[in-house]
This record gives structure tokens, sequence and C-alpha cells, in this order.
């Protein structure tokens, strides 16, 4: 039998016969592309993964609430931008918008009913101020594009003059609800929120975004005034 020495790619001296030395070829070919194989997958898995296909992390991620619609007004992809939390309150609320965005008083008075318009810059996010179940209002003078959200406390929070709606049906404490703007009856982009409880009995909300913006526990609904907030 011919000994071919230390070279890497002969079959071992010690196998007797053509069989054996067929066999040990045979063997190592499986192992070579197996190998091979498992590189592949490697590579492939590498490649597809979020991090590999995005590494400096410019694109945006599909957000858990997005809803598949029809609509114009929802986004195919927005930032997933929940109210942070330190902007939720202690006790199930969150402020109903980015603290720093907010360019009015929270206590100014409201035209004509117990309600508040929010002075912010167009497409700033708004959230829910409590878990509930949120429904798409339209009107074409008035609220313009808007949120009604039927809060888990059982009052109606009214929100108007977006420009575009994020989420409806069920939503949680802090689950953004839309962009702001100034669709419907409004000279400038801001936020109308108003707060009716019970029924269509309308809160002032002064006391409530304040507590909110303060990170202290805001009074029940029940107790917020029903006027002194309306010129």
């Amino acid at each position: 039998m011919t000994d071919h020495g230390d070279e890497e790619t002969s079959a071992p001296a010690t196998p007797d016969g053509d069989a054996d030395r067929i066999r040990w070829n045979w063997n190592r070919m499986c192992s070579l592309v197996l190998s091979a194989l498992l590189a592949v997958v490697a590579l492939v898995a590498v490649g597809t993964s979020p991090a590999a296909a995005d590494p400096d992390g410019k694109y945006p991620t599909l957000s858990a609430h997005h809803h598949d619609d029809d609509d114009d007004y929802y986004d195919d992809y927005y930032d997933d931008d929940d109210a942070p939390p330190s902007e939720r309150g202690p006790t199930g609320y969150s402020l109903v918008l980015p603290k720093g965005a907010i360019e009015s008083s929270l206590t100014a008075p409201h035209h004509d009913y117990p309600a508040i318009d929010i002075a912010v810059a167009a497409g700033t996010p708004f959230y829910a101020v409590t878990s509930g179940t949120a429904t798409r209002l339209y009107q074409a003078g008035g609220c313009g594009n808007g949120v009604t959200l039927r809060g888990d406390d059982g009052a109606k929070y009214t929100y108007c003059h977006a420009t575009r709606i994020s989420a409806v049906g069920r939503v949680a404490n802090g689950q953004r609800l839309g962009l702001t703007g100034s669709t419907g009856d409004a000279t400038g982009p801001h936020l109308h929120l108003q707060i009716a409880y019970p029924a269509s009995t309308l809160r002032c909300p002064k006391a409530l975004l304040v507590a909110l913006s303060k990170g202290t526990a805001p009074p029940p609904v029940e107790r917020l005034p029903t006027s002194g907030c309306s010129y």
C-alpha cells in the first residue's frame, strides 16, 4: 500500500483495500459539504437580522398599536413613541402631550364652555390620558379630525384638530392616539381637549393636566369643576 506521507487530502495508510479507502473519502466529502452548508446558513442569518439590516437605527419601528385600515389618515409606519414613563401619572393617567412640546398655559381659560386649547406645533403626538376605548371622530367644521376616548374611569375624553389618528379600539394609558394639527374650526395648530362626566356634563381639565405635568396624583374626574375655566 502506497504511503502518501503528510498530504492532507490523502486517505490514511492504515485502511486495507479499496472499499475502506472509498468509504473514508465518502465520509470526508459528506463532512465538508455539511460544514459548508452550516457556514452559508450562519451568514444568511446574520445578514437578515434587524441589527445588520439597519445598524444605525434609521428606520422607524412598526408600532404594536398600529392598525391596518383604508383610512388615509393612518400612517403605514410610525415611531413607537408612546408617552415616556416620566409623563405617566402615578395612578393610571398620562399627560396628553409631551411636556416639552406644550406652548401655552395649562390653566388658560377656554372660550364658551369648560375645555382647554393647548398650543402645540403641528405633528406633535398626543396620548390617551387613561386606558379605555378610542373611536374616530370627524367633523368638517368644529372638531375636525378627532378621537373620543371612553375611559375606564367612566369619563369621555374628546380630542380635536388632529392631522392623523394612530389608534382606535382598546388603548392603554399613555398610548399614542395621533398627531396634532389644525383641522376643523381652528386658527392654528393646537390640541383641544374636553372631559365629560357623567354623560354630557363638561368638566374643567386644568387640575387634571397640571397634576400630571407635575407628576402628582390627579384629582378624581368627578371632582373636577364644571365651571370657572371659560369666558
